[in-house]
């Protein structure tokens, strides 16, 4: 690389400011809208891949979880599955902050996922995050013990 080259991506870089490319600060939410995208398009199939691999439980985001509720009764109830469907299963079972965003945000979950046949590995990658929440929550737990004076 010659000097005019790293000139020119310098300034080529300084007319983007930091923040116009966010970190990816939260590892759960992608895996987590794909097993439920997967879920609003595959309906009992993609269901039955995950189901063995986690539960509402293992979704960090409380409306991951009401999503996931919603779909485990339906298909449970031998009901099909979409996202309109499903928001019917959520109605007065929301956070009202999500109300609003909720039919559009169910609809855009069908396109996260790249295929029901990887909702599988996509729902272990969500246990697993899952498992480290829980390790980090004992950690944090652990530390208060021993910061503790009263002990």
């Amino acid at each position: 690389m010659n000097a005019r080259n790293d000139i020119a991506m310098n300034e080529f870089d300084g007319q983007f400011p930091p923040e116009a490319v966010p970190m990816w600060k939260d590892p759960s939410l992608v895996p987590e809208q794909s097993v439920l995208g997967a879920l609003l398009s595959g309906g009992a199939e993609a269901f039955d891949q995950a189901a063995g691999l986690i539960t509402a439980g293992s979704f960090a985001h409380p409306l991951h979880q009401g999503i996931w509720t919603a779909v485990e009764a339906l298909i449970l109830a031998g009901r099909d599955i979409d996202p309109v469907i499903v928001l019917q299963g959520l109605q007065g079972k929301v956070d009202d902050a999500y109300a609003d965003g909720l039919p559009s945000y169910l609809n855009n979950l069908t396109g996260s996922f790249a295929s029901v046949r990887m909702v599988a590995h996509h729902a272990q990658i969500v246990a697993n995050l899952h498992k480290l929440r829980l390790v980090s929550e004992a950690y944090d737990k652990l530390g208060d013990l021993l910061r503790d004076k009263a002990l």
